[in-house]
């Protein structure tokens, strides 16, 4: 995969337009929320609420990219869409694509969590904050922060 070289000005455009529609799911539809974005020269950004807001207090950046967890470099992806069949599905898409052109900027990685408190939720993880996000530790901590089972279809080995 060929990384995207932006200038500050794009990247910050890019990651403010993220941040804006996450916030949104927050506020408009009650949701559960945690944005991560990373890269060498920007930093670390978090946003998080309501219960997963202890999500980005108990799971630290250095744990999701550690080497026990990355294995190659997988492309960014949507790891669980519980949310294909909602009335919002379009809005998924669009903070899909927003976080997939994040993902792409050099060095970056971006984490989106948008979780209602049934259970259901949206996952987009980047390349070395995906296998965290898919081992039994990232889906336990996940389940604990919104204080209910959420179903992951690739195995039911989660502490619950």
């Amino acid at each position: 995969m060929k990384l995207k070289v932006v200038n500050s000005p794009s990247f910050q455009r890019l990651k403010d337009e993220l941040f804006e529609k996450v916030w949104d799911f927050s506020i408009h539809r009650n949701m559960n929320i945690v944005l991560i974005t990373f890269s060498e020269p920007y930093g670390m950004m978090s946003l998080g609420t309501r219960k997963l807001r202890a999500f980005i207090s108990i799971v630290e950046l250095k744990d999701m990219i550690d080497t026990r967890y990355s294995s190659h470099n997988a492309p960014p992806e949507t790891v669980y869409n519980d949310f294909k069949d909602s009335n919002f599905a379009e809005e998924l898409v669009m903070v899909e694509q927003n976080a997939y052109d994040l993902s792409e900027c050099q060095n970056c990685q971006v984490l989106v969590i948008v979780a209602d408190d049934d259970g259901r939720k949206f996952i987009f993880a980047s390349s070395k904050v995906k296998p965290y996000i898919v081992s039994n530790e990232g889906k336990s901590k996940l389940c604990t922060c919104l204080g209910v089972y959420t179903y992951f279809d690739d195995d039911s080995d989660v502490d619950h």
